[in-house]
């Protein structure tokens, strides 16, 4: 012990003896873990888990360990710190690091909910860049519509046209390769607009009745808000 203290200062005696503890400690907890894991399970159903093989190994390995721990504090009378364990000793805490696989339950468990949370996201964007792309066409088709009847200039209509054309090709293939990797997109985005219109539509209707006289404003109103609802439903309408 005098070697010991010779060659580690006092603070780093003192931390030795605190990770002893917390060794100890852990020994304890996960010792009950297994034996509710037997309790639970039965002894066939806990080593069908390669996982809780290696755990049962590693916690063979620190019983081992805790008892050669036991043995040098009743000859040292006193709490040893850990720097102060033989090399025997430090290679078995050092094969305890095996427990890592501990890990792998995680990442078993936890995986997959975040790989289906991050393809919700792109499912949302992709949608969302399929719509802005099927209303962008829209809108070009438009420009095309009402191209001759604003440019008198003939380079200008070829040129605008021209470039016209190249864009829609371009956002056409796009909306074309979402549309063949992710079904799902393209029929709710058409699903969505032809509700949009039809709901549209008898917002129009709706206005032309009561200016008409035929709905009077609490037929009106109660249509209307029925309407709104399923505008809000539309907004929130998931994959």
């Amino acid at each position: 012990m005098e070697s010991d203290k010779e060659e580690y200062s006092e603070s780093h005696i003192k931390y030795g003896k605190f990770v002893e503890v917390l060794n100890l400690t852990f020994f304890v907890i996960f010792s009950l873990e297994i034996l509710f894991q037997f309790l639970g399970l039965g002894t066939v159903q806990y080593f069908s888990s390669h996982v809780n093989k290696i755990e049962f190994s590693a916690h063979l390995t620190r019983t081992v360990d805790v008892a050669m721990y036991f043995c040098t504090i009743y000859k040292a009378e006193e709490l040893v710190s850990s720097l102060s364990s033989g090399d025997f000793l430090l290679g078995l805490k050092w094969v305890l690091l095996i427990r890592v696989v501990r890990i792998y339950v995680f990442m078993t468990g936890w995986l997959p909910k975040f790989l289906s949370m991050v393809e919700k996201q792109v499912e949302a964007e992709l949608m969302r860049n399929y719509e802005v792309g099927k209303g962008y066409l829209v809108s070009l088709d438009k420009v095309m519509r009402f191209l001759s009847h604003v440019t008198i200039y003939e380079n200008v209509y070829s040129t605008v046209k021209t470039e016209i054309e190249a864009e829609r090709k371009k956002v056409a293939k796009v909306l074309s390769i979402i549309q063949k990797e992710h079904p799902p997109i393209a029929i709710t985005v058409k699903t969505r607009h032809a509700i949009r219109l039809v709901t549209n539509s008898i917002a129009d209707c709706i206005s032309d009745l009561k200016e008409d006289g035929i709905l009077d404003l609490n037929e009106s109103a109660a249509i209307s808000e029925s309407l709104e609802k399923v505008k809000d439903d539309l907004r929130e309408m998931p994959m």
